[in-house]
């Protein structure tokens, strides 16, 4: 039998029929990052075309070792998509990192596989040096072994003061995990998914006080999973915080700092109330939805005291102005008088709060209708240098002109260098819609991401989840891990400009990616490498 062995960065495809050219297999990380990279495999000249093998890992860093599985992409571009892919055509993808079990894993003759390799999976602080990082993979008698030399740098991360959301969805998690919207299996099985956010550099959770009213067609609803009890008698409201309380200290202990509260109006246009269920008379019932007018006197009087009490119970408990809110997401001109509605509905009441939401239309922030634009990267050119704080959002859409994404076919580094394009831009925060997200389009009904990552060819493949349900929590993909390298890559650019001035990071951007803006793509991972490490070699010079 003969086994080869491949090293790779993170920023490679490894497909079942293809396997790129390695690279040396020296590298440098920071003492609190999260540092992977891959180990290819194949195997040749064995009778059957398939045996058992045993991957062994020797160093002295802690060190998480998964296997990506493939799978299968009907639609991995749309019609207007650019050529800035792996592939276009229907066909196998790599993408869910799969434990290993008891170490095991399967070779088959003639096809490339890989392991994926994660230093530092939790990310402690490791003593600065040198340590060899040894993989070897044993079957019927043949050995092979690849050993890389990984330096961890006497020199940390900062706090990453870069706010990320992808929004979290619970209906989701009850659903594929077949438990109760706040039973005790919930909780347990939310906090892994939210632990796992945090890790890979998400730092704000999207919250359901009230069910989000997203993706839903007029007229329908999503699954409730509504944190705040709400009971009316008569005109008077009651409001019982518990599982809010819960849901916050839970994702708090998890890693996460800020808290965005779910739409306060419908989804594209501020039209009508969200779905809000209530105790009246002793019957849990729907209070408003689809049939209430947004601005209407009963919600009007329904918000001006869940708001007041909001307020009350966010101040007393320390979350404070860390809770932003939203009015309706992604509003467009024909919208902007409901939306202005809505928004003087609510100056007074959140007098004080953050209120965002992700948009293309520069004219809401012209008119002060929204404190903090949340703008398409296809349409931000519109928005830089004229707002005093700009975040950044793509959803599927953005899949041409070179901007970044991070669908199944996309390079990994189209999906890192959004960090790079973040950094330069001085955006403040980054959103997407789906961490979790596997509902068709409108939530018609739920999909198995393993056998349709394109959700039944609704979207492009990986375009609304970037991780998938496992036994009891989140299954990483490539995606997400490659997406927490770039936030991890604004984090040690804001350390170099710490030490050395804003001035020497923006040089050595443009050295590696001139005129660098959103609209970069480049088309194999070395810049972007070669620049990493070029950063690192300046911070190491420095500390």
């Amino acid at each position: 039998m003969e086994i080869r062995l491949t090293a790779l960065s993170s920023l490679h495809r490894v497909f079942p029929d293809e396997c790129p050219d390695g690279i040396s297999p020296v590298f440098t990380m920071l003492g609190n990052e999260l540092f992977c990279w891959q180990l290819a495999f194949t195997a040749a000249d064995f009778p059957d075309n398939a045996a058992d093998a045993v991957v062994t890992v020797d160093c002295a860093l802690p060190v998480e070792v998964c296997r990506i599985a493939n799978v299968p992409v009907m639609r991995p571009v749309y019609a207007h998509s650019d050529t800035h892919y792996n592939r276009t055509a229907p066909g196998l993808y790599p993408d869910p990192l799969l434990p290993l079990i008891d170490g095991h894993i399967r070779l088959l003759k003639g096809v490339h596989q890989a392991l994926w390799l994660t230093v530092n999976p939790e990310r402690d602080t490791l003593t600065p040096g040198e340590y060899p990082l040894t993989v070897t993979i044993t079957a019927d008698g043949c050995t092979r072994t690849l050993t890389a030399a990984l330096t961890v740098l006497p020199a940390l991360l900062p706090e990453q003061t870069f706010i990320c959301t992808n929004w979290l969805h619970c209906d989701c998690i009850c659903d594929a995990h077949s438990c109760e919207p706040f039973s005790e299996r919930f909780w347990d099985i939310l906090a892994r998914y939210v632990h796992t956010a945090a890790l890979y550099g998400q730092n704000m959770v999207l919250t359901p006080a009230f069910t989000p009213p997203l993706d839903t067609p007029v007229g329908g609803e999503r699954k409730t999973v509504q944190l705040v009890g709400v009971t009316r008698d008569g005109d008077t409201y009651r409001f019982d915080f518990t599982l809010l309380d819960r849901f916050i200290k839970l994702c708090e202990g998890e890693g996460m700092r800020y808290f965005e509260h779910s739409h306060l109006f419908t989804q594209w246009g501020a039209a009508h109330a969200p779905k809000i269920m209530a105790t009246v008379d002793d019957v849990y019932r729907r209070l408003f939805g689809w049939d209430t007018d947004a601005c209407g006197g009963e919600y009007t009087a329904f918000l001006t005291a869940y708001l007041t009490a909001l307020r009350g119970y966010l101040e007393t408990s320390g979350v404070g102005k860390r809770m932003y809110f939203h009015i309706s997401d992604e509003p467009g001109l024909s919208c902007i008088e409901n939306y202005g509605r809505a928004k003087a509905m609510l100056r007074e009441l959140l007098a004080g709060y953050r209120q965002f939401d992700a948009l293309s239309e520069y004219e809401f922030y012209a008119r002060g209708l929204v404190d903090i634009p949340v703008a398409a990267t296809s349409s931000i050119g519109r928005f830089l240098g004229r707002c005093e704080e700009l975040w950044a959002y793509y959803t599927g859409g953005q899949s041409f002109d070179g901007l970044s994404n991070r669908f199944i076919a996309v390079p990994p580094v189209r999906n890192r260098v959004l960090g790079l394009q973040l950094y330069r831009a001085d955006i403040r925060g980054f959103l997407h819609w789906g961490y979790n997200f596997w509902y068709t389009t409108l939530s018609r009904y739920r999909f198995d991401p393993y056998l349709s990552p394109d959700a039944d060819m609704s979207f492009v493949g990986g375009t609304s989840f970037l991780v998938y349900p496992g036994t009891d929590g989140a299954v990483k993909s490539t995606r997400l891990a490659v997406f927490g390298e770039a936030m991890q890559d604004i984090r040690v650019l804001k350390l170099l400009e710490s030490l050395a001035g804003r001035d020497f990071v923006d040089t050595l951007l443009d050295e590696a990616f001139p005129g660098l803006d959103f609209h970069t793509c480049p088309d194999t991972p070395d810049a972007l490498l070669n620049l990493r490490a070029r950063v690192n070699q300046e911070i190491a010079r420095r500390v």
